[in-house]
């Protein structure tokens, strides 16, 4: 039975994946406008044992090719959804999104649309309806990001440490939404001993 189990499980995973690549390749022919562009695609699409990595980075390259705002959207929020320790809800990334570097307040109307958002990381998010967070689409898609991380979103632990110690630091009472960045601030990757004594710190005064 055990055996029959682990099958079961193992044919699912193929399955999922199979599914995640063929939905890959389909994004990536999403700006194709002739047969002939279409198929010349379909000649280079990734194949063999590193295709996922080769379908992840291929839609990477379709976040660079976009708009300068649609591309900044997309990388910073593919930063804070792979560096955060935990999954963020839609609110909690909206809002780490609209908050400047070092600065305390935000604006409500700087809130990142979160289907614009997700639409601009070309497949490598999604959002679930029900629970509201937003996560990689696969498993396989953290992976990669946890071997690439530094080369796709160099600057990214830099970021999240100054948005989190700017609303960390404020002498201000977090106003409603802002209470979501303080609890951003558990989400930062950096593991520096100063960052952990300016948090607890921090967090004692309030």
């Amino acid at each position: 039975m055990m055996i029959e189990h682990q099958d079961g499980n193992s044919v699912e995973r193929q399955g999922n994946f199979r599914f995640l690549l063929a939905k890959l390749h389909l994004d990536s022919l999403m700006d194709k406008t002739s047969v002939k562009a279409i198929r010349s695609a379909l000649e280079e699409l990734p194949k063999g044992s590193g295709a996922y990595n080769e379908a992840f980075e291929m839609a990477m390259k379709r976040v660079e090719t976009q708009a300068p705002g649609h591309r900044a959207l997309a990388k910073q929020a593919l930063a804070w959804i792979v560096c955060a320790k935990r999954p963020l809800n839609t609110l909690e990334l909206q809002h780490a999104l609209a908050v400047e570097a070092c600065h305390t307040r935000f604006e409500q109307e700087a809130l990142p649309d979160i289907e614009i958002m997700v639409s601009v990381c070309a497949g490598l998010i999604v959002m679930d309806k029900k629970s509201q967070f937003v996560r990689p689409v696969h498993y396989t898609t953290q992976q990669y990001f946890a071997e690439t991380r530094t080369a796709w979103f160099p600057e990214a632990e830099v970021d999240i440490t100054n948005k989190s110690f700017g609303i960390l630091s404020s002498n201000t009472q977090p106003r409603n939404g802002e209470i979501m960045l303080v609890r951003l601030g558990r989400c930062q990757t950096t593991s520096h001993d100063s960052w952990h004594s300016l948090r607890i710190s921090t967090l004692r005064i309030k």
